[in-house]
């Protein structure tokens, strides 16, 4: 078996047993599909892997760089209380109209709101409304348009600390921690976590509804 093909395999059995897409995920998929966007989504592991960090985090307040069709904007407001509060950033006023719609659907464009415009000009629009703290922010610009925005991290600080973009009010002492970049990396660090359980403990693969052919990892 192929790298490739093991690859698609892991995260084939990740997106069916650890994070299935319901029909609002599916049909966001499926706009994008039909828009013409591009395939630069993150897989469903991944968007179940921002939600549980926005989770852990205690997340009120997110701030996302990269909307697209709106498919990790879903999963990260699933993550937010019902006074939560989630803007994102998107360049294309295209993608913008697609992505509302799709968090229409999902019923959460309550508390979410999708700005439309180049994020370097959004965010000292954004710092001048002097918005609560952001408890994550979530950069998906796509860099090869927009190579300033450098697309592709995960940041989340403490409780309480002064994160909103720009202006300089980010106290010294805010240090907000970096989770893994890249998408890519994030389903690696997912892999190689669950991996090291299923070494440590074979019988994982019960609770997960049994082994497939390539489990246990070397």
């Amino acid at each position: 078996m192929s790298g490739s093909q093991l690859w698609d395999d892991v995260d084939f059995y990740f997106s069916s047993h650890l994070s299935p897409e319901d029909d609002a995920l599916q049909a966001a998929l499926r706009d994008s599909e039909a828009a013409g966007l591009p395939h630069i989504s993150v897989t469903a592991p991944q968007g179940k892997f921002l939600q549980l960090l926005a989770e852990i985090q205690g997340a009120r307040n997110i701030l996302e760089i990269g909307t697209l069709a709106g498919y990790s904007t879903i999963w990260l407001a699933r993550a937010l209380p019902e006074d939560g509060r989630l803007i994102s950033l998107e360049y294309s006023a295209k993608h913008a109209d697609v992505a509302t719609r799709n968090l229409a659907r999902a019923g959460l464009d309550r508390i979410v709101e999708v700005r439309v415009g180049p994020a370097l000009e959004s965010l000292p629009k954004l710092a001048d409304e002097n918005p609560p703290p952001f408890d994550l922010v979530l950069n998906a610009a796509h860099q090869a348009k927009n190579p300033a925005e450098r697309g592709g991290a995960v940041w989340g600080g403490e409780r309480g600390v002064g994160r909103a973009p720009g202006r300089g009010n980010r106290p010294a002492a805010a240090r907000p921690r970096r989770y893994r970049t890249v998408p890519a990396a994030i389903s690696a660090a997912l892999a190689a976590e669950v991996a090291s359980m299923a070494r440590a403990s074979p019988p994982v693969c019960g609770r997960l509804g049994g082994c497939p052919p390539w489990w246990p990892p070397p």
